[in-house]
């Protein structure tokens, strides 16, 4: 599922969507294979963001369900604790080790949240691993 919206919005509406997508994962008997994931298509002030959860075998889209996937490739990564509201920090870091080490970012970031989806934390205590693909 994606949205535009303020980064204030940002939890409220992951929360709320992680736990559509596992009713509908659940409801069409598909098992998730892993943590929920968010890409982040803007960032900043105002978030553009995709939400998803890892299944098991492709799915057919469904109202506001569409297919989606992350690239492979390499990537940097670093890890976040807090809310997903806070990441631009993150975003900053892959950033300045990219400019670095002479690499160049490749698509829109991501952040894999380490979290149950079905009994999400506090937002302080979210722990999410931030990846940004590039190429050399």
């Amino acid at each position: 599922m994606r949205r535009r919206m303020h980064a204030s919005e940002l939890v409220a509406w992951l929360s709320a969507t992680y736990g559509v997508l596992t009713l509908h994962l659940q409801r069409i008997g598909v098992p998730t294979v892993g943590p929920p994931f968010a890409r982040y298509h803007e960032h900043g002030d105002h978030v553009d963001v995709e939400a998803g959860l890892p299944a098991a075998e492709r799915i057919k889209p469904k109202d506001e369900v569409k297919l989606s996937s992350l690239p492979g490739g390499p990537v940097a990564a670093t890890w976040h604790r807090g809310s997903p509201d806070e990441l631009e920090q993150a975003f900053e870091t892959l950033a300045a080790w990219m400019e670095r080490t002479g690499v160049e970012p490749v698509g829109a970031p991501w952040a894999v949240h380490h979290i149950d989806p079905t009994a999400l934390p506090e937002r302080a205590s979210w722990a999410s691993e931030v990846v940004q693909p590039f190429r050399e």
